[in-house]
């Protein structure tokens, strides 16, 4: 296994993944592999919120 690090850079983290999702257009992707589908809601949160 690599070894991590001892410092991470996260805003330069966020960054390149941010950088991935768009250039590999992650999100638009998703959205065209589910226009078929049936709507549907996630809830976050407890259930008691």
């Amino acid at each position: 296994m690599d070894q991590l690090p001892a410092q991470v850079d996260l805003p330069a983290l966020e960054r390149d993944v941010l950088a991935r999702w768009a250039r590999d257009r992650v999100f638009e992707r998703s959205l065209e592999q589910t226009a078929d589908g049936q709507p549907w809601v996630f809830y976050e949160g407890p259930p008691t919120a």
